[in-house]
């Protein structure tokens, strides 16, 4: 087996071999909306789809052995956040599927006048299902119940924690916040959210004296070390297409003393304990089964697992495949502080080039400490979508748009509710960064 490398640096050189689309020549800066995927995983994706079978229905060897691949998977996942047991871990669609099916799960326990407490630089995905819920669903069972929205500092980019604890009462059921915007770039202090969910008193149905606490982790779990249990989250939603895999499959973290009250939100096949139906009764099925109705993405699931053992073995400077066992802890500390440590590195570059480009603005924090991988920034009087496909003319790939942050941006002014984002990963390089930089620069003159 081959050895890690040694420092706290990035084997930059060998990590990037293993990317198609970095040997293509492509300046890949587009990484908040989707990462690219390695040789190794691409490997294991064509070899997967020559001998895979369903799990959890046959008793062919293939079958067998695609199970233990898909279980492993949970597990996988599960240690990569530090949950308790792999069985605290569901596999949706994506991050938005995670949060409609804590929505849709909850909803029951809604009492009238109860509220949820989110936040205005939420992405629409942990934003709109709670308006849904407040607005559209709710009041047609006769249940008033309020979504209120938390400030930000528009000039930093920081959450008003003392707005969002002013909001936050004995009536709140659930408190959401990003862990990281993904047009703001900052990282909320979760901890001191958590603290104030602890403080509300709201009586939950398991006992609990408090209210529930949401972390929308799309753009924080690829990019940092996280770990559910020390942050006492309830709920961590996440997707894997942007720490590596294929696009298709996100995890959904709950705690099991809050999810062992809840009902799933679709029903069907395998979520049904075996033998467990007749006219009068049904058995569901353990955790995690019993929220996974249907013939789950079986491939995307194995793929998720293999992705973030890769992530975390790549960052390490391991050159082989798995060896099979789960990695420790401190390993995975390690590997994503190293991962964090050298985005700061690239995005704090970014921020201090930028911030002398005459007519260029960039939101969120100024401190890259405080900023998770991606810098959102307009030009005045230029189209952000224009700067886009100018940007791609120089073979640089960025995203223009709202990019689902819709509250934020009109938060700060911006209508039409626009800007261009570049937001670099682990593979990128500090010369990439000098390159975007000099076209920025042409661009903002041109």
């Amino acid at each position: 087996m081959s050895h890690a490398v040694s420092g706290t640096e990035l084997d930059l050189p060998v990590i990037r071999s293993y990317f198609p689309a970095i040997r293509q020549g492509r300046i890949v800066t587009n990484n908040a909306a989707s990462t690219q995927m390695p040789d190794p995983l691409l490997n294991f994706c064509k070899e997967l789809c020559l001998t895979y079978d369903n799990v959890h229905r046959g008793q062919s060897a293939a079958s067998v052995r695609t199970t233990a691949l898909f279980e492993n998977a949970y597990r996988v996942i599960a240690n990569f956040v530090g949950a308790a047991s792999w069985r605290d871990i569901i596999l949706y669609r994506g991050t938005t599927e995670a949060i409609n099916a804590v929505m849709y799960s909850l909803m029951t326990e809604f009492r009238d006048g109860d509220n949820i407490v989110t936040t205005y630089m939420e992405h629409n995905s942990n934003y709109i299902p709670w308006y849904a819920l407040c607005r559209e669903i709710l009041p047609r069972f006769g249940r008033k119940v309020q979504c209120r929205l938390a400030r930000f500092d528009p000039e930093t980019g920081e959450l008003d924690i003392d707005n969002l604890a002013g909001l936050v009462d004995k009536r709140t059921k659930l408190v959401c916040c990003t862990g990281a915007s993904n047009f703001l770039a900052t990282r909320p202090p979760l901890d001191e959210v958590r603290q104030i969910a602890d403080d509300s008193g709201y009586e939950q149905p398991n006992g609990v004296q408090r209210s529930y606490f949401l972390v929308d982790g799309a753009q924080l779990v690829p990019n940092s070390f996280v770990d559910v249990v020390r942050r006492d989250m309830d709920f961590l939603a996440w997707s894997f297409h942007k720490m590596l895999a294929p696009v298709g499959v996100g995890a959904l973290y709950a705690r099991e003393s809050v999810i062992e009250t809840m009902r799933p939100f679709h029903y069907g096949g395998d979520m049904i304990a075996e033998g467990e139906v007749s006219p009068e009764r049904v058995g569901y099925n353990m955790m995690p089964w019993r929220f996974t109705a249907g013939t789950p993405n079986i491939l995307g699931s194995i793929m998720a697992g293999k992705a973030t053992e890769f992530l975390v073995r790549a960052a390490l400077g391991f050159t082989d495949g798995s060896n099979g066992y789960l990695l420790a802890r401190d390993d995975i500390r390690r590997a994503m502080g190293r991962i964090q440590d050298y985005e700061i590195k690239l995005n704090g570059y970014l921020l201090e080039k930028l911030a002398g480009i005459k007519n260029l603005t960039v939101y969120g924090p100024a401190a890259p400490e405080r900023r998770t991988s991606l810098i959102s920034f307009n030009i005045r009087g230029k189209d952000p979508f224009d700067v886009a496909r100018a940007l791609d003319r120089y073979g640089v790939e960025a995203r223009a748009g709202c990019h689902c942050a819709t509250l934020a941006h009109y938060y700060l002014g911006l209508d039409p509710p626009a800007s261009c984002r570049i937001s670099p990963y682990f593979y990128n390089t500090l010369d990439e960064m000098r390159f975007v930089v000099d076209a920025l620069r042409e661009i903002a003159a041109g």
